[in-house]
Parts: structure tokens; sequence; C-alpha cells
């Protein structure tokens, strides 16, 4: 999981050219997304500790797939950068 989390990250950043030209973003928004992956990656690992010894890894699993699939559907569907900023932090 580290690993892939690191490929994101580095996809992302080498992406910031191709997402400033299809959104029409400056750098530093484009930064922000980077920014909230990495404040929300903080978040979670901690709190997946607290989250398996509360809940069944069962439970879990079904939650972030349908947390997944709704940000996905929202993504699918925004209509600007804002909301597509929202589901992928989702």
């Amino acid at each position: 999981m580290s690993f892939s989390g690191v490929l994101v990250e580095t996809a992302m950043n080498v992406a910031f050219p191709i997402l400033m030209k299809q959104f029409g973003l400056a750098t530093n928004t484009v930064q922000w997304m980077t920014s909230i992956y990495l404040l929300v990656i903080y978040v979670i690992v901690p709190l997946s500790a607290v989250l398996k010894s509360s809940f069944k890894t069962k439970q879990l699993f079904v939650t972030a797939n349908l947390l997944f699939f709704a940000s996905l559907l929202l993504d699918a569907l925004a209509p600007n950068f804002a909301i597509l900023l929202l589901g992928r932090t989702i």
C-alpha cells in the first residue's frame, strides 16, 4: 500500500501540466490537490488502526468500496474542478 501511495503521489505531480491545461488552472491550485491528498492520507493511516479494532474487516472493506464508487461517480459527473477535487479526496 505504501508503494501505491507513492506511485499515486508521483503520478499526480507528473500530471500537473496536463491538469493545468485540461482545467485551465494555475500551478498553485493544482498543487493544492496533492496537499489535500497527503493530508487525507495523514489522517487515514492512524485512523485505520482505530477503525480496524472497532469494526469487522468485511464492514470496512464494503464501506471503503462504496466510498470509492461514490467518489468515482462524483468525478464522472463533476462540472468543475472543485467538485472533481472533492471526489478525489473522498
